[in-house]
């Protein structure tokens, strides 16, 4: 080899050698930043996914608690007022009798 092709090469192969470590070790640096940038957002994702689900959760449950509440209240109207239909009945039929009877 001549002294031009010696010189390039003891130049060229060092400087590469440098320039690819250099870009192997920035390489490594980004993918775990990455990495932990990645496993933060989908930890909060997962985060966010699980509040909505609890909170929906305490949501219906309010609302099936709700709804019995109503549906009790509404069958206790519904019987006072069968007992008092009842009552107007047995009086009417009473009074039926007596009439009846004259």
């Amino acid at each position: 080899m001549d002294n031009l092709t010696t010189d390039f090469l003891s130049f060229f192969v060092p400087y590469m050698g440098f320039i690819l470590l250099s870009l192997l070790v920035l390489s490594l640096a980004l993918s775990e930043h990455h990495i932990l940038a990645a496993r933060y957002y989908y930890a909060r994702k997962w985060e966010r996914v699980v509040s909505e689900t609890i909170r929906e959760k305490d949501e219906a449950k309010r609302e099936v608690e709700l709804l019995r509440n109503t549906k009790t209240a509404e069958i206790e109207r519904m019987t006072k007022k069968v007992a008092t239909l009842e009552g107007e009945l047995s009086a009417l039929r009473a009074n039926l009798s007596k009439h009846n009877e004259l």
